[in-house]
This record gives structure tokens, sequence and C-alpha cells, in this order.
């Protein structure tokens, strides 16, 4: 496997990313909107809101007309009120995809489906500020002293997280006092917790940040510990716990089943995963990083159209596209086994349309050492 970086590629994506947001923030200056950050990825935007928006489809019609921008999503804040099923209500529908895919039909509470923004963050009553990393989410909680500050630290958290997996509730108290110095420190460990922590938590006691959690391996500790010691916090740290032969039945169990109902797709005849997927292999990274001890077999398999011994190579080479997504969302890669297994193994007979693309899939095997 070999990853080529071209140098005059990203930096153009950066140069489009930077010109659209300078381009959609002095739009809404110019019609009087203020308290929003403004953030691109490629052509496609999310604006995060400190207060309610007295029009929020005003705002994101504003936003959507400037020339270049693909699309425009409004964080729940933005409306007044987060969403219970834990999806901006904003969010696009998942687009039909390629003769390859599925439509997504993610059952509520599905394993491994995105947190419920009304998941409850409890705060001591010592504890100004909380940041908690649980399921593939951070919940900030607590108060700041501005509307400003919440926007650095969801920014923070955004960094890390696809923005649906980052709940804030933040609230702005005037007599609560947050030094730049103390609110630098929680934004660089809010950014840094989701790469190298399973699970945590992070709490502000006056200038006091204190954090403790669960790393996935020797190098996420080191480079997570780094970060921290750049800020002057000791983080206190512990290892996943170890799987169990149960663990490792009900891990493979939850992403088979996670799997069936949200397919795995691919353009068509190529081992390339459509943009809908990139949701989709962010939880199962999430309960793949979970315990240690496990060993998981990503598994290629195609219907019986075409050519053998190019359908092997081919479900080989999708197999390996999501073992490589997976490490790139901080899953070891010894954890990982990718194989294809072609033609070999249909789960129902090859006899109709709807019988192929249930076999062409991607499965998951877990072993326990």
């Amino acid at each position: 496997l070999v990853v080529v970086f071209t140098g005059g590629a990203i930096w153009a994506v950066s140069t489009v990313q930077d010109d659209l947001t300078d381009k959609v923030a002095a739009r809404l200056a110019d019609n009087g909107v203020s308290g929003v950050a403004v953030r691109f990825s490629g052509l496609d935007g999310i604006l995060r809101c400190a207060t309610p928006l007295a029009d929020p489809v005003a705002v994101q019609r504003t936003a959507s007309g400037i020339k270049g921008v693909r699309d425009i999503v409004l964080d729940p804040e933005c409306f007044g009120a987060a969403p219970s099923s834990g999806t901006d209500p904003s969010l696009p529908a998942t687009p039909d995809s390629t003769p390859d895919s599925t439509p997504d039909n993610t059952p509520d509470n599905t394993p491994g489906s995105p947190p419920s923004s009304t998941s409850t963050t409890v705060l001591r009553s010592d504890q100004q500020l909380s940041v908690a990393l649980a399921d593939g989410a951070l919940t900030l909680s607590g108060s700041v002293e501005s509307d400003a500050q919440i926007l650095t630290l969801v920014g923070a958290a955004d960094q890390a997280l696809n923005p649906q997996y980052v709940i804030s509730k933040l609230a702005v108290d005037s007599s609560v006092a947050v030094d730049a110095s103390t609110l630098k420190r929680v934004a660089a460990l809010t950014t840094a917790m989701p790469a190298g922590l399973v699970s945590g938590d992070l709490s502000v006691e006056g200038s006091t940040v204190r954090v403790n959690g669960v790393y996935v391996d020797a190098a996420s500790r080191a480079n997570f510990e780094r970060v921290a010691s750049g800020v002057d916090v000791t983080p206190a740290l512990q290892a996943r716990a170890i799987a169990t032969p149960a663990d490792g039945r009900l891990l493979q169990k939850a992403l088979n089943d996670f799997v069936t109902a949200n397919p795995i797709l691919f353009e068509s005849n190529k081992a390339v995963l459509v943009p809908s997927t990139t949701t989709l292999l962010d939880r199962i990274a999430v309960m793949a990083r979970q315990l240690a001890g496990t060993k998981i077999e990503v598994q290629g398999h195609t219907d019986n159209t075409g050519d053998p011994v190019r359908n092997l190579k081919l479900s080989q080479a999708r197999a390996d596209a999501v073992a490589l997504a997976l490490i790139a969302r901080g899953v070891p890669a010894e954890q990982l086994i990718a194989k294809g297994y072609g033609v070999t193994e249909p789960k129902v007979p090859n006899t109709s349309t709807a019988n192929k693309a249930i076999n062409r899939r991607v499965e998951f095997v877990v072993t326990t050492k």
C-alpha cells in the first residue's frame, strides 16, 4: 500500500475551504448575523451558533447562496433546541448511491448509532466545566463567560469529530470567569481526546484542569500525554479492558447487525467507499476500539457476476479499504486483518438482483487472544 500526498492538491483544497469560509462569514456579517462560526470541509459547510438564530432557514439560504458552496448544515443550537433523535434536523437525507448501494435504514437505538443529544452529563457542585468522551461523542457541559468561549470549545471538538457527534450543553454565565490560558488548555485537550482515548472525562475547577480516561494503545497514550504535558496537565489514564471470548462474540454480533442494517457501500465494480459510509465507519471504529485483546477480520464478499478471479481481487481490495478507513479512525492496525472471499461464501443464492445485493457485503469475524 502506497499513499501519495500531492502538495499542490492539498494546498488547493485548503485554499477553497478558507475562501468559502471567508465569503460566507462576510455575507452573514453583511446581513447582520453575528455569533455564528463557519467551518468548511471541501465544499460543504457547517454553521455553529452560540445562541439561537431568529430565522435559521434564512441564514442557511444566505450561506448556501455563495458561489461554490455545495451544502450548508446548521448546528442544532441555531434552531434553539437540540433534536431529541440525536440527528441535526438540517442534515440532508442520505443520497441514493451506485448500483452497489442500499439505502441507509438505521433503526432507532441500533448498536453503534449516533448518540442522542438528550444524554445527561451531571456536573459536581465544584465543577465549572466538563468534557465527556463516551460512545464516540463529545459532550461539553457547564458555564463559560461568553458566546465566543462557547464557539472556541465547540470548534475544538469539531476539529476532532464529525459535528453530529459533538453535543454542546454549554451556557453563558457572566459571573463565571474562564481565563484565556485555561480555555486554551481545555480546547487542546478536547481536540486530542477522541484520537487518543476510548473514553474520558475532563473537568475544570477554577484554573485547575483534570483529565482521566482509557487509552487505545501505547502510541495513543504517548500522543495524548504529549498534548497534555504541553498544557501542563498530568492525565490519569488506564489501558482498555481485555476482551473475553463472550465479549468477542457480542462484538461480532453488534458489528454484523450494524452493517446488515447499514451496508458499507462502494462505487460499482470498484473498491472506492461512497461518501455516505463515512458516519457508518465512524461508528464501527468506536465499537472496534472499545476492548483490547481482539482480532477483527474484515471480510469482503461479492456476488457471482463477472470473472471469479477478478471478484476475488475486488473483494480483497474492498476489505483493505475498510480496514484502512478503520485504522484512520484510530483502530490499531494490529487489531485488524483484511481478507477477500470473492464469490465463495454467498449468504443467499445468486438468483436475483436483490439476492446479489445481499451477497455484495462486508462482514466481520472477531476472535479473542
